[in-house]
């Protein structure tokens, strides 16, 4: 009887780290996927706005996609009144399917850097609607801020969303859009996000991101801004 439980321990050590990186990678899949989805949908928009950007009135950088929380269930429905939902097909209707489409199924929200490896600090979204990104702004995934408004890259002293024609850098390098990851995992964070952390897909920093030509790439946000990707639309 000891000899089989011991077995058993060992034979579970050894299976669950291999469960673990099988379910990391069916989450990176699905993940990937939505990405596409959101990219179809914010190509759509560009197409219909004279090659325009798509901006919201608040939170831009979250709001360019996402679902609002409905009835007492708080069933989610992807909302009316963020851009480039339109474009994603979808019937508006409570708890439909393509809600999904902007929640990453790794989403584990954000939470402060602790001091020890491997380890998560405080949750900061717990206490105000969801422990997720999705739970909270109805999106996991966040959009570049440089791309929504033009003050920012020096573009010009507009406040609007920039154009296709204001990029100059390699399109496949520029960062649309990504796991909310992307935001709290580079090496200078956007200040707001200062000393907090998004690491969902089980290695420090590390998620998917949709770029400008439409395709989806992985990236560690913390080591690689400038090299696998920037934020900058211009050199």
């Amino acid at each position: 009887m000891v000899v089989t439980l011991a077995t058993t321990a060992v034979l579970l050590g050894l299976l669950l780290p291999v469960l673990a990186n099988a379910r990391q990678s069916g989450f990176r899949a699905v993940c990937a996927n939505n990405l596409r989805q959101l990219n179809a949908a914010w190509q759509g928009y560009v197409s219909d706005h004279q090659e325009t950007f798509p901006s919201a009135r608040v939170n831009p950088d979250w709001h360019f996609a996402g679902v609002t929380f409905v009835g007492v269930e708080r069933l989610p429905m992807l909302d009316r009144e963020r851009p480039i939902n339109r474009y994603l097909g979808s019937t508006h209707q409570p708890g439909e399917a393509l809600s999904r489409v902007v929640m990453c199924p790794g989403d584990a929200g954000v939470w402060r850097r602790s001091e020890r490896a491997g380890e998560r600090g405080v949750s900061i979204l717990g206490q105000a609607g969801g422990e997720t990104c999705y739970q909270f702004y109805g999106n996991s995934y966040s959009a570049n801020p440089w791309l929504l408004d033009a003050r920012l890259t020096g573009v010009n002293g507009e406040a609007r969303p920039l154009r296709a024609s204001d990029i100059l850098v390699d399109t496949s390098r520029l960062l649309i859009a990504g796991d909310a990851t992307w935001r709290f995992g580079l090496p200078t964070p956007i200040e707001s996000d200062s000393g907090l952390e998004a690491s969902w897909h089980g290695k420090p920093d590390c998620g998917n991101f949709l770029a400008a030509d439409g395709s989806i790439r992985s990236a560690n946000f913390a080591t690689e801004l400038g090299r696998t990707f920037t934020l900058l639309p211009k050199p």
